[in-house]
């Protein structure tokens, strides 16, 4: 039916109009949800940055004092080895933070060209129905409540009436804020670019300060070459160090389960004694003493060592076994800086064995232990500092160049435990943390043992 030239078939696509103008759909909280994700860890990423930037300065500083000798060419190239792993660290750092910039670019894009389309949905909806009012005015509406064939029907058209009048004056609202909403993301958007230029800039700047420190530790090992008689007295000491922290374990290790051994047959000796005593003092005749005896030999005695039995032992073990690849670092925040295994230095042209790992850290950085077990030793060795050992069953950790021992010998640890502070400038190796693990008779790999950091 038609009145007036107005088809009552248009009503429900009003509706729909007028449905479309009030909907809320759920894409503006994902992105908003998504967006705070990515900056906070842009946040996390910056803040660790600037950690990395605080320990590149103490080196630089470390260096700058350094006297032109050869013990100090060899501390400002063992300086310049971690400043240059730090900056490395930087610039990954950077880089994962731009990742994320350009990730949040990509959603305010899609947030903005959503609020585009809106927007321009808004508008071209408004314009027809400016269009229908032009045509038609307000006759028409008037003839469609005058021509319905009930009273109840004229009242269902008044009502839609009313509501598109409502509609149609909420439409010029919602644009308006459509277009405030489309200048926010516009802002966003602009800020993000911005943030990735800056971080773009910091990036290239980091790479030409490791370029010029890498050219700088060149120099510096040229230098320290000329020095053949010092070079050699110091490759010398350094292998004695590294061999006699390698046998310094093994020889605690073997000490410890001897003591372990003797102490266990000493025990099975005395429970053998008590067994016998106990048999002794039941065939005692006054019954008031053998009551006496054999409570003084009833209980048996445990055939293990005060620490921690055997069985626990090797319940350690397994434990730390399935670990393998998710171990929590000894430190918090650091950066590798000398990995494990042999080696060729590029100051003495030879090859050189590290047993474990060292993690440049802050100084005097808490120490934690990475898995449950017991202290089997605490000894200083030259080149290492101070070294906390540690028994997880088959397997042992090492913790050296310790500037302060907060643990002592047959102390139970458990993962997590502070066992000291990381070194400092009066430490052997400086701010670093020795970290090895042996397995049975063999060093293993500590960075195949420890999570993956990001």
């Amino acid at each position: 039916m038609k009145v007036i030239g107005y088809s009552l078939t248009r009503v429900p696509s009003l509706l729909f109009l007028f449905l479309l103008g009030i909907t809320i759909t759920a894409n503006a909280q994902n992105y908003e949800k998504l967006r705070r994700e990515l900056q906070q860890k842009q946040d996390t990423t910056r803040s660790e940055i600037e950690q990395l930037k605080q320990q590149i300065t103490s080196y630089q500083n470390q260096i700058s004092q350094t006297e032109k000798k050869f013990a100090g060419l060899n501390k400002e190239y063992e300086n310049l080895k971690k400043e240059i792993a730090l900056r490395n660290a930087v610039i990954k750092k950077l880089e994962n933070e731009r990742s994320d910039i350009l990730k949040e670019i990509k959603v305010t894009q899609q947030a903005y060209d959503a609020k585009e389309k809106k927007l321009k949905e808004l508008i071209a909806n408004y314009q027809r129905t400016l269009s229908y009012l032009y045509k038609h005015g307000r006759t028409s509406e008037l003839a469609l409540i005058l021509t319905a064939h009930s009273f109840n029907q004229m009242l269902i058209r008044a009502y839609y009436l009313r509501k598109f009048e409502l509609y149609r004056q909420n439409q010029a609202d919602e644009i308006k804020k459509a277009q405030a909403d489309l200048k926010q993301k516009e802002d966003e958007l602009t800020r993000a670019k911005e943030k990735n230029t800056r971080v773009l800039s910091e990036t290239q700047h980091e790479r030409k300060k490791l370029r010029s420190k890498i050219t700088q530790r060149k120099q510096v090992i040229s230098a320290l070459r000329r020095d053949k008689r010092s070079l050699q007295d110091m490759l010398h000491n350094t292998r004695k160090e590294v061999d006699n922290l390698n046998n310094t374990l093994s020889d605690l290790i073997t000490k410890e389960n001897k003591v372990r051994k003797e102490e266990e047959n000493r025990l099975r000796r005395l429970e053998a004694e008590r067994k016998k005593r106990l048999a002794e003092a039941k065939k005692i005749k006054d019954a008031a003493k053998r009551k006496e005896e054999v409570a003084k030999y009833s209980k048996p005695i445990e055939l293990h060592t005060a620490s921690i039995s055997d069985a626990d032992l090797k319940k350690l073990g397994k434990e730390f076994s399935n670990e393998k690849g998710k171990l929590p670092w000894p430190v918090q925040h650091g950066v590798i800086t000398a990995h494990f295994g042999t080696k060729v230095n590029p100051v003495y042209g030879t090859r050189v064995t590290n047993l474990g790992i060292e993690i440049t850290t802050k100084a005097q950085s808490p120490v934690h232990t990475v898995s449950d077990g017991y202290v089997f030793a605490v000894k200083p060795l030259t080149g290492f500092g101070n070294l906390v050992f540690v028994n997880h069953g088959k397997y042992k950790t090492v913790y050296g160049n310790l500037s302060k021992v907060l643990v002592h010998k047959d102390m139970i640890v458990h993962k997590g435990d502070v066992i000291g502070l990381s070194g400092d400038k009066y430490s052997a190796k400086g701010n670093v943390v020795f970290f090895m693990i042996r397995d049975g008779n063999h060093n293993v790999n500590p960075e195949k043992w420890i999570k993956k950091h990001s």
